[in-house]
């Protein structure tokens, strides 16, 4: 495909494109599936649990939306049928039991399935075109399904709501964007991770709307690194960017380690386009100028040093797409190259790096899109 400098990552409100030609994501481009990294439960995809997996392997078949998680992965292909594999331990897979997979298994629903992301927490949450959320995995502790309960699901089960498919998974925090733009979460909410003041630091099993105003994108975190509590950083129709929860880091980037339990705005530009987050914060603007900030023990901030930033700090390059790992981090410049740094452990980075860095390396390869999981990678080209 041909690369250029997104002005504006695409969002669906309602069916409708908004933003700045061009318009485009990456994510739901048609392409090979490659995966890389900590194989210990199959999360590679290869029939295997042979662990690490220094470079890309190929995933057959041709893939639309990717997601990984805690040792998990999840892809929709072409067809629009849903796939997943990994661990499985609490459901998380979606198969009505809790066996590992070690290559992908068909999730049943049809061909309908538009997007999947993976929760930190062993949970899934995706999205159909008909603009119904569906969950399953691990629900016990704080109702982060958002299907009226505190009991876990080995199976699909419906989120109430219409929804677009802008939607975030955290730890024990979710959030989704409904078609007229509002925005809903429901999980934990310790130490404001609801946004909605000093009354919502409770469980939250169904979806509440704490936060006033449209919104075009949102994602969910764990600063803490898997201790009570998440935070959500979001994008509002405007462009500017706004943040609440745990700030353990510096990741909400407003300056301090505060947590906040109402959104507060994170410096005043209104030109952010695309936005991801785990244990650090990431955001790309208009002009294709990648940020982040937060948690930085490893170097997964990519600044040259290991040093937690409570503010954007630039990264330099032109990029058109990046994913938050736990440890590590991935991003894609604008004329298709994939660049990764933090933590490498299990060869999340592949073997382009021993053990970690604090600056981009590359990785081999012509890429669309990518997504980080714990001690995983999974790329499409």
């Amino acid at each position: 495909m041909s690369f250029q400098r997104p002005l504006f990552i695409e969002n669906f409100l309602d069916g409708q494109l908004a933003g700045i030609a061009p318009t485009y994501n990456p994510m739901f481009i048609a392409t090979g599936l490659y995966a890389w990294g900590l194989n210990t439960s199959g999360q590679i995809g290869q029939g295997n649990t042979t662990s690490p997996q220094s470079s890309p392997v190929q995933i057959t078949g041709t893939w639309t939306s990717v997601a990984a998680g805690n040792d998990s992965a999840a892809g929709i292909k072409s067809d629009g049928t849903l796939w997943l594999w990994g661990d499985n331990q609490v459901g998380q897979l979606g198969l009505g039991d809790t066996t590992n997979r070690s290559s992908p298994t068909q999730v049943l629903g049809g061909g309908s399935w538009a997007r999947v992301l993976k929760g930190l927490n062993f949970f899934t949450l995706a999205y159909k075109s008909d603009g119904t959320l569906w969950a399953w995995g691990r629900n016990q502790d704080a109702g982060q399904l958002g299907v009226n309960d505190f009991v876990n699901r080995s199976a699909p089960s419906l989120v109430p709501g219409v929804w677009s498919n802008k939607f975030a998974t955290g730890y024990q925090v979710s959030a989704a964007i409904d078609r007229s733009g509002l925005l809903w979460s429901w999980g934990n909410g310790a130490n404001g991770a609801m946004g909605g003041g000093s009354g919502s630091t409770g469980f939250y099993s169904a979806p509440n709307q704490f936060v006033a105003g449209k919104w075009l994108d949102v994602v969910s975190g764990n600063p803490s690194l898997f201790n009570l509590g998440g935070n959500i950083i979001a994008l509002r129709s405007d462009h500017t960017l706004w943040a609440w929860g745990k700030n353990f880091g510096g990741e909400l980037g407003v300056g301090d380690t505060t947590d906040r339990s109402v959104p507060i705005q994170v410096g005043t530009d209104t030109t952010w386009a695309q936005i991801a987050c785990s244990t650090m914060s990431a955001g790309i603007k208009m002009d294709g100028t990648l940020w982040t900030w937060g948690y930085n023990n490893s170097g997964e901030l990519g600044v040259g040093d290991r040093t937690p930033r409570s503010s954007p700090t630039q990264v330099p390059g032109s990029w058109i797409f990046v994913s938050c790992g736990v440890n590590h981090m991935l991003g894609i410049k604008s004329d298709g190259s994939l660049w990764g740094w933090g933590l490498n452990s299990s060869s999340q980075l592949t073997n382009a790096v021993v053990t970690a860095t604090s600056s981009p390396v590359q990785i081999t390869g012509t890429w669309t899109a990518v997504a980080a999981g714990s001690a995983h990678s999974l790329g499409k080209r």
